[in-house]
């Protein structure tokens, strides 16, 4: 995390790359505001997946739906499919929940 902070010029991958540590920090929000701000996420699968998991645990779920379908759309190497199936599993589990409460 300091390595990514301290650099002077960050790019949308080391951006990303932050966005996810504070995901994994349960810091959705900062992580939701850097990746909102790049220029080109919608072109990036990890970057929707990405999104879609701040989506999520901020309970934002349409979004988190959207973002995940979008990456998974987006994703050209076959063998990250997996992780992104298991992501909207839980997307689609925490719709799911919400729609029965």
């Amino acid at each position: 995390m300091t390595t990514y902070e301290a650099l002077k010029s960050r790019g949308d991958y080391q951006t990303e790359r932050l966005a996810e540590l504070l995901i994994e920090m349960n810091r959705p929000q900062e992580a939701l505001d850097y990746l909102e701000a790049l220029p080109k996420i919608a072109e990036s699968p990890f970057g929707q997946h990405r999104l879609s998991r701040a989506y999520l645990a901020l309970g934002r779920l349409p979004e988190a739906k959207a973002a995940i379908d979008a990456g998974s759309q987006l994703l050209k190497k076959e063998s990250f499919r997996p992780v992104f199936e298991a992501h909207s599993a839980a997307v689609e589990a925490a719709l799911a929940a919400n729609e029965n409460e």
